[in-house]
Formats: C-alpha cells, sequence, structure tokens
C-alpha cells in the first residue's frame, strides 16, 4: 500500500477511533457528570499514566533502534531484540503492580492531596484495577512500533479503535448498571489490544520468545529510553500540575479539565496522526541510511502539514469554543455552569493546538536521530514555566489559569525548539518554509473574519440541542469552504518544484 493510502486509511481509521473516544468522554459526562466518581476514574488513570508511563516510552525509542539492527545484523536478529524488550519491559511492570497494591494510599494522597476521603476511597478503588493495564503495556508498546517499522499501519491504528470502542461499551455498561465497571474500561480494553498487536505481529512473520539478555542493543535502547522517560514524565507532570492545583478547587474541576484536554487531544490526535505515524519511521530510516536530503524533504513536508491542517483549527476552535462544548457535553447531568467552566478552559488549551502539534513532529524528528536530551531540555523549561504560570494565574481565574498556563508554556517554548532544529538542519529551505507558514495564517485570519461575521450577524433559528447542532455545523461549514477557496486560489507549495517527485 502506498504512502496516500496509508495516510487515508490512517486517518479514516483514527478519525473513527478519536469518534469513539470522543463519544468516551460524552458517554463519562453524560452518566457521571463533573462528580466525584469521573474525579476519581480520570485520577486513578493519570495516576498510573504518569508514575508508569516510562513503559509507553518503547513505543518511540523501540524504532530507530530497531531499524538499525535490521539494517546492520538482519530481521532475525531485530525479531531476538523485540523478545527481550517484551520481556524485559514484563519483568519491571509486575514489580511496578506489586508496588501499587502495597502502596495505593501513598500514590493517591501523593497526587491528588485535595480529594475528599470519600473521593480518595474510589480512587484507590480504581487504581488497583487501572494499574493491571501494565500487565499489557509490555507487548503493545513494542509491538505497535514493530508494525509501523514494517509499514502496516492499519493494523496497527485498528488495535486503537477497538481499544476506544471497548472503552465507550464499558463506560456505557458501568452508567446503566453499577459504577463499579468503570475501572475495567481502563484495564479489559488494553488487553483486547494486545491480542490485536500481537496477532498482526505474528502474522508478519514474528513469534515471541521471552529471554532476558543484555547485549549492545538493549544498551542502546536503555541510552535512549532513560532521556525520552525523563522528558515525557516532564510533559505528563505539565498535566498532573494542573490536575493538582485543580483538586483544591470546586468539586468538579478536575473533570472539567479532563473533558475539555481530551477535546483539545481530539483535535491534535485526529488530524495529526497519520502525518506523525507515516513519516516517523520514515526519519528514522533516513537517519539511519544518512540520507540528509530524503531527512530535510519529509521534515519539511510535515511542518508544511502540520501548519495547514493546525492553523486554521486553532482560529476555528477558539471562535467556536463554547458552541462545540455546549454540542458536544450540554446534556444529562452536564449543566450550564460546567459547559461555562469547560468552553473557558477549552477555549484556554486550543490557542497552543497548532504548538502542540509541531511540538509531537518537531520531538518526533529528534527521537529519530537518536537525540533525546534536547526533548528532555525543552521538556523541563516548559514544565517551569508551567508551574510558575499557575502559580500566578490560578489565583484570578481559576481553572482557566491552569489551562492557560500550560499553553503559555507551549506557546513559548516550541519556536526555540524549531529554531534550533532548523539551525541544525541546513537542508530545509527556512524561507520556503516562511513564506508557507505566513501563507497560511493569511488564509485562516481570513477565514476567522468570515466565521466571526456569520456567527454575530446570523443564526438558525431552530433552539433547543438541535439549533445548536445546525449553526455550529454552519459556521464550521462556512469556515471550512472559505479556507479550502483561498487554498485554490493561493495554491501554497508542499513541495518545492525542484524537490517534486
Amino acid at each position: 500500500m502506498d504512502i496516500k493510502k496509508s495516510a487515508f486509511w490512517i486517518s479514516f481509521i483514527a478519525m473513527s477511533g478519536k469518534c469513539l473516544g470522543f463519544f468516551r468522554e460524552v458517554a463519562l459526562s453524560h452518566f457521571y457528570g463533573a462528580s466525584d466518581i469521573a474525579d476519581a476514574y480520570i485520577m486513578a488513570g493519570n495516576i498510573v499514566g504518569v508514575l508508569f508511563g516510562w513503559i509507553g516510552t518503547v513505543y518511540l525509542c523501540y524504532t530507530p533502534v530497531y531499524l538499525e539492527v535490521v539494517h546492520h545484523k538482519g530481521e532475525k536478529q531485530a525479531n531476538r531484540f523485540t523478545g527481550i524488550v517484551i520481556s524485559s519491559l514484563f519483568i519491571l511492570s509486575v514489580f511496578c503492580i506489586l508496588l501499587t497494591y502495597l502502596f495505593p494510599q501513598v500514590f493517591v494522597s501523593m497526587v491528588a492531596p485535595g480529594f475528599t476521603e470519600s473521593t480518595a476511597k474510589i480512587t484507590i478503588e480504581f487504581l488497583l484495577v487501572a494499574v493491571l493495564i501494565l500487565l499489557v503495556e509490555p507487548i503493545i508498546f513494542p509491538l505497535k512500533a514493530y508494525l509501523e517499522c514494517n509499514k502496516h499501519f492499519i493494523v496497527s491504528s485498528s488495535s486503537d479503535f477497538f481499544l476506544s470502542f471497548t472503552q465507550l461499551s464499558l463506560i456505557f455498561f458501568s452508567g446503566l448498571y453499577n459504577y463499579r465497571i468503570l475501572p475495567y474500561a481502563m484495564f479489559v480494553p488494553y488487553v483486547i489490544q494486545a491480542v490485536i498487536v500481537y496477532a498482526g505481529s505474528r502474522k508478519n512473520g514474528f513469534v515471541l520468545k521471552p529471554c532476558l539478555r543484555y547485549s549492545e542493543d538493549m544498551k542502546t535502547l536503555l541510552f535512549l529510553i532513560v532521556p525520552y522517560f525523563l522528558s515525557s514524565l516532564v510533559i505528563e507532570i505539565n498535566s498532573l500540575v494542573d490536575r493538582y492545583f485543580a483538586s483544591t478547587l470546586q468539586s468538579g474541576t478536575v473533570s472539567s479539565i479532563n473533558y475539555a484536554s481530551i477535546l483539545n487531544s481530539f483535535f491534535v490526535n485526529v488530524f495529526s496522526i497519520a502525518i506523525v505515524t507515516i513519516l516517523y519511521p520514515r526519519l528514522a530510516a533516513a537517519a539511519v541510511s544518512k540520507k540528509e536530503e530524503q531527512y530535510a524533504h519529509d521534515l519539511s513536508t510535515g511542518i508544511k502539514l502540520v501548519s495547514f491542517l493546525f492553523i486554521p483549527i486553532t482560529v476555528g476552535a477558539c471562535l467556536l469554543s463554547t458552541n462545540i462544548i455546549s454540542c458536544v457535553f450540554g446534556h444529562g447531568r452536564f449543566g450550564a455552569e460546567d459547559i461555562e467552566r469547560t468552553s473557558s478552559i477549552f477555549t484556554m488549551y486550543i490557542i497552543s493546538i497548532f504548538f502542540v502539534a509541531l511540538r509531537e513532529l518537531l520531538f518526533r524528528s529528534l527521537y529519530s536521530r537518536k537525540n533525546m536530551k534536547l526533548p528532555l531540555l525543552m521538556g523541563v523549561l516548559s514544565t517551569t514555566m508551567n508551574v510558575v504560570l499557575n502559580m500566578i494565574l490560578v489565583r484570578n481565574m481559576g481553572a482557566s489559569g491552569l489551562a492557560l498556563a500550560t499553553s503559555l508554556s507551549t506557546l513559548s517554548v516550541t519556536p526555540i525548539l524549531l529554531f534550533s532544529i532548523l539551525r541544525k538542519n541546513s537542508a530545509i529551505d527556512t524561507t520556503d518554509l516562511f513564506r508557507f507558514l505566513g501563507k497560511i495564517g493569511l488564509m485562516a485570519f481570513v477565514m476567522g473574519i468570515a466565521v466571526f461575521l456569520l456567527k454575530c450577524y446570523y443564526s438558525i433559528p431552530i433552539s433547543g440541542y438541535l439549533g445548536q447542532w445546525m449553526n455550529l455545523l454552519l459556521y464550521t461549514i462556512t469556515g471550512i469552504a472559505v479556507y479550502f477557496s483561498l487554498t485554490f486560489l493561493w495554491k501554497p507549495k508542499f513541495i518545492k518544484p525542484n524537490q517534486e517527485r
């Protein structure tokens, strides 16, 4: 399957999966609103993600090492390396599970000190189920990367789709029957995902043979994992810091931040996943083969694609933030106060969505060259700024100040990261790149004016939930039509004429 077809199907599957994930959050808000149970569910997931998220670091660190082993030693040795990685991670995961079962109260009180006794008790109950995810993550992350390195993007993306589908189903059943089913929506879906990625890997010829052996390849992987884990941990701490401050605010604030953050992540993941999923193995392969022109071409194209998609999304989502939150969450136990608070938080998050997507692509470009130090440095700088801004802004802006602090830290650090990478990659035509960015910015500005004027002077005269959705669709379709009309007229070039293939 060629790159264009892969990109289409990855985008389609990702959008379908993220829509299910979207409905998952809608179902959570419908059945539990911004309640103690929702806060406990979200916090239990956050504890596992932040404290034991280092397992997920293998997903990105594995790719350049695996491709290097294939390039120099062959596929058989690369498969043996994969088995060693999975076995090593499983042993460490079992230890982490035992640690959680011994000291659950310590983890909850450390991460959510502002929770009431009843909320903390529910969080502990949920955490003891959620932490079982660690039993299958050692299979999921290496094998997802393995599939993508072997260009089986569809199987890898499909596993995420079934993950979201199972989560949605279990949240729905918990809302209908018993909230105690809710934590299993964190564990059971990952078991299903592990089965899917392993089946796909077996079809490609991989057979898991448990083995514990230290080698030069494992040494290389460890040297990549440590700084990457620290940088990803620092990014997770950004989220954890928000929730730490949020747990000290009124009940439901953690849930509101989560709903706004999930919606923000929906936009980022749906529209960037195809770009990043396809380009990362290509960048890693170009780096291993020392093809600098190919590397620069792929990175420049990726930056342009991210800009083309996310600059107008930023403008449109900011203008329509209240409409979006009302349509998506404005039903069930999610009241008017929840809508107002969540839409304000969402607006503060969405202003940095372009820089979040660009940061992810730039980090992948560095990982493909085994450069883990610069992302770590940028992460530390961003988190430091976030903590300082949180303490300043939360006093006057509450939960919205927490989201704004996160966005401002990203807005400040990402340009530094971009210029640092461009300075070290002389093969990238920076003049052409910034001319492209300027044209996209102008097109998004004109689109924003059109949507703003339409929103101010016209709305479909239908009340209720149907009217909200019809107006949102009207404004969205208008923005898309204006933007793509300008694209047709101004024809921004993704590839320079002398680079076309």
